[in-house]
């Protein structure tokens, strides 16, 4: 879906509105047929489109007056299908999540949950206000988890990463770091992490628990948004997502504290199991992280900070591929199955510290 504009906007009725109309929103859908389409459905007027995501993304933000709601057209319908089919059950049950407001063809409807991405908002939060809205965060993936329990969504879901290619993927993770940097693979006992991996837990996940995909609304209620990737697993890989998020500035022992007081209060048993196969999955994703963000390096180069907080965008700075760096080997050194990745992160993050500040020539 191409844009209307930056996230400010422009005005529908703005001698603009030739120059948007030439853009298109979608490949298929131009912006006279969007807009036509949105005011037939909500029997309103659209006053302005916005690109809260940026260029690029599937999502705007569509405004009636003062009133907004988001708009989305995902290249995969199924993944606005299968939005669609966890926005409708866990809604009613569960305040943490966007409204579903019905779909058109390929536009699917929800409410808006609020401009203060997460993202945003805690980098400019002192400790103890961080420390608050990491608590909302876990807090809010624990409800809506609870509420899908409540609803059909564990029968109708798909169980994720069932795939033996899935799985070599995730654990040859370390092996293919360690020849970026380079250095010899780390001796890892794959088979044991391979039966770890596939704990049998069963829980609903949203996946991509980024913090670019919770904002607080106008009402001071934390939501998480974009559940196209919604599926079945152990549960506890919405919350890896976003202790290894390279650019969550709350340490992993306090998301580790947070996370167990939760988990102990709303689930109330099995916690010392629970935090143990979190531990082990957030080393690995944070080993899938640095690969990204080396990948997306090499693509387009370093960012400064400021573009990778407004686009919601891989966090491309040094200075937070060493705070992952830093994150993944707190993990790894939570089990032996998994300190021989310690070393990994070491160099990784001293790799990163050298761009920052290169050594000096002799």
């Amino acid at each position: 879906m191409a844009f209307l504009g930056q996230e400010r906007g422009r005005s529908l009725t703005s001698g603009k509105a030739r120059e948007q109309k030439e853009q298109g929103v979608t490949d298929d859908i131009s912006t006279e047929e969007l807009v036509g389409r949105i005011e037939a459905f909500f029997n309103r007027k659209v006053t302005k489109i916005t690109a809260p995501g940026g260029r690029g993304r599937a999502s705007l933000r569509v405004y009636f007056g003062q009133d907004t709601i988001i708009v989305t057209n995902r290249p995969d319908q199924s993944r606005n299908a299968n939005e669609a089919l966890v926005l409708e059950q866990l809604a009613p049950l569960c305040d943490h999540v966007p409204r579903f407001l019905g779909r058109d063809g390929p536009l699917l409807f929800q409410s808006d949950v609020g401009t203060q991405r997460l993202s945003v908002s805690i980098q400019k939060a002192p400790p103890d206000v961080q420390e608050r809205l990491a608590r909302e965060a876990v807090e809010a993936i624990f409800a809506y988890q609870a509420a899908a329990s409540r609803t059909d969504l564990l029968q109708r879901l798909p169980r994720l990463g069932v795939a033996s290619s899935w799985m070599d993927k995730v654990i040859g993770g370390p092996s293919r770091l360690a020849a970026r940097l380079p250095m010899p693979a780390p001796a890892l006992d794959r088979d044991a992490v391979a039966r770890r991996l596939a704990d049998p837990r069963t829980r609903f996940i949203k996946w991509d628990c980024r913090a670019g995909n919770a904002a607080t609304g106008a009402d001071g209620r934390m939501r998480w948004f974009d559940f196209e990737y919604a599926a079945l697993r152990h549960g506890a890989e919405d919350l890896a997502w976003l202790v290894a998020d390279e650019i969550w500035p709350v340490a992993p022992q306090v998301m580790f504290a947070l996370i167990r007081a939760e988990q102990a209060r709303t689930e109330g048993n099995g916690t010392d199991a629970y935090m143990s196969y979190l531990a082990l999955f957030t080393t690995f994703h944070a080993v899938q992280r640095i690969l990204l963000i080396l990948n997306e390096v090499k693509a387009r180069g370093w960012l400064p900070m400021s573009k990778v907080l407004g686009r919601d965008d891989v966090g491309v700075t040094p200075r937070l591929g060493m705070r992952l760096c830093e994150t993944g080997k707190w993990c790894a050194d939570f089990d032996p199955l998994t300190r021989p990745l310690i070393p990994l992160f070491e160099a990784m993050g001293a790799k990163f510290a050298a761009t920052i500040a290169p050594p000096a020539k002799a």
